[in-house]
């Protein structure tokens, strides 16, 4: 699969932003349009996911939600959350 890179990518970026600012809640496939101006989330989730983006998505009944996943880093000195 060919994919944009984020850094040059303003589709990405902006895709990106928006599930940033959705936080915890995530996006549904509608939202997500929307709010970051992309046309197929089911493609620019896994270009994320290919670049380190940590993107989950989750069916609930006939609407799919993306969310960023939080990331948990076990460091010699403690927990750590990103």
């Amino acid at each position: 699969m060919h994919f944009a890179k984020l850094a040059d990518s303003a589709r990405l970026q902006r895709a990106l932003a928006a599930l940033r600012e959705a936080g915890e809640a995530g996006l549904t496939s509608m939202q997500w349009i929307e709010r970051a101006q992309i046309v197929a989330p089911g493609t620019v989730a896994p270009e994320l996911r290919k670049q380190g983006v940590n993107v989950v998505c989750k069916r609930e009944g006939n609407v799919w939600r993306y969310r960023l996943a939080l990331v948990v880093l076990l460091l010699p000195w403690g927990l750590a959350s990103m």
